[in-house]
Formats: structure tokens, sequence, C-alpha cells
């Protein structure tokens, strides 16, 4: 099957789970997964792929810019926190090959690391063991990080 265009949309991890403190951005990345996936079917008969990119951390200085309210980024706890997330991100160079690999094998999903895949399926075949990685998940970041109540 030959696609003649390819449509690709990139919520991030947060458009596949409800990530800790990612209220808004989640729901704005679960509303472009909605619309990729209705396109996906819609422009499926125009020969138009469409693939939704699911990266996982990436190596980029965003992540420097990130706040969270109550959450003093200066503590030991956060640098910690950050480099753990450092160490485990994929440079944008790793990012960019999944992506157009996936995007040129025309796979609805892409991810960019393994983690994220695996957090999904965990998502979908074992929504258990997910609610209970989650809320362990959301109590240690919240311990890590002595948010203010």
């Amino acid at each position: 099957r030959c696609w003649r265009a390819a449509v690709s949309f990139t919520p991030s991890a947060a458009g596949l789970a409800g990530l800790p403190w990612h209220g808004a951005y989640s729901a704005s990345k679960f509303g472009l997964r909605g619309l990729s996936e209705v396109l996906r079917f819609d422009l499926r008969r125009h020969k138009i792929g469409v693939s939704l990119v699911a990266p996982g951390g990436v190596a980029t200085p965003l992540a420097g810019t990130v706040e969270v309210a109550g959450v003093d980024t200066s503590t030991k706890r956060f640098t910690k926190f950050k480099a753990r997330f450092e160490k485990r991100a994929v440079t944008p160079e790793q990012a960019a090959d999944a992506i157009i690999k996936g995007v040129i094998a025309k796979r609805y999903l892409v991810y960019t690391s393994t983690d994220i895949r695996l957090l999904y399926l965990m998502k979908r075949f074992a929504p258990h063991a997910y609610n209970l990685f989650m809320r362990v998940a959301n109590a240690g970041m919240y311990r890590a990080m002595k948010v203010d109540k």
C-alpha cells in the first residue's frame, strides 16, 4: 500500500497517559490524539497516512524551563530528579530517527523510547498494574519534590 502523503502529530507521552502535574497539557494532547485518530480513518481513502508520535523524554533545553507550582527547582531532590530524567532521555537525533522510521513504515503509533511504549502497553493490557504504577509514581514525585499543600 503506497501513501501519497503522510501527516504526523506529536502529542507527547501526555497524549497516551495521564502524567502527574500535566492536567492542562494532557487535555490538549489527548485532544490531538483524538483528532489524529479521526483523520487516520478519514484520510485513508485519499491514501494519506497518519502517525501519532509519542516521544518520552528528549534531551532538549525544554526540560530546564519546566516550572511546577509549589516546587522549588533549586533543591537537591529536584536536581537529582531532573538528572534521572535527563539520563533516560533520548537525543533529538535518536527521536528524529525513530519518527522518520515510524512514518516511513506507516505506523500509526510511533514511539521514540521504550519506556513510553511499555507504559502505554501496560495501560492498555494491564490497567490495574498501570493504575497502581501511576499512583505510586505520583506519590513518589510529590515526596521527592516536597510540593506545597
